[in-house]
């Protein structure tokens, strides 16, 4: 680094702690997290005065993407004012994962006590995997596997299950 770029942070950085800086970002994330509160409630007013049909001009005119748009204002439909308030902590992002789950309120409360992040609350939010397929038939565990390393094939362990071998393509480094 030059030595003029280093004397410029330094410069920059003179006269604030680094708790200042936590405390300056932490405002501006409530900032942007007002706004797009702002642009859901307004779309959410616009679509109840005016209809859907002209949210796209609505969008125009403002010069915000009609999908950001249309986001924002199903977020801000799906949780009223006192909702919001409850969990101040929680970022527009946050409510964004599950406003179109059921159990949202459940997930929104336990992100709150947990200080979930983002992405946690999107896994948590996500739906359990089931070990069923499409004509509901619960499918059967795999069977364990065993290599027969003269042969170099793979065979299931248990001789009940299936007693064939598995040809694989394979590369044993001795």
């Amino acid at each position: 680094m030059p030595m003029n770029e280093a004397v410029e942070v330094e410069i920059i950085a003179e006269g604030y702690s680094y708790e200042d800086f936590i405390t300056r970002g932490q405002d501006l994330r409530e900032k942007a997290d007002n706004l797009q509160w702002e642009f859901g409630d307004l779309a959410l007013e616009f679509t109840l005065q005016v209809g859907s049909k002209l949210l796209p001009d609505l969008a125009r005119g403002i010069g915000v993407k009609i999908s950001t748009l249309r986001r924002y204002r199903d977020v801000s439909q799906a949780f009223p004012l006192e909702i919001r308030q409850a969990y101040q902590m929680l970022s527009w992002s946050h409510f964004r994962e599950v406003a179109s789950k059921e159990d949202k309120h459940l997930l929104l409360q336990r992100a709150h006590d947990e200080n979930w992040s983002v992405e946690k609350l999107g896994v948590m939010a996500k739906p359990v995997q089931t070990d069923v397929i499409d004509d509901g038939k619960i499918v059967p565990p795999k069977p364990e596997l065993r290599l027969d390393a003269n042969l170099r094939l793979w065979y299931i362990a248990n001789p009940k299950e299936d007693g064939r071998h598995v040809k694989a393509n394979l590369v044993i480094n001795d």
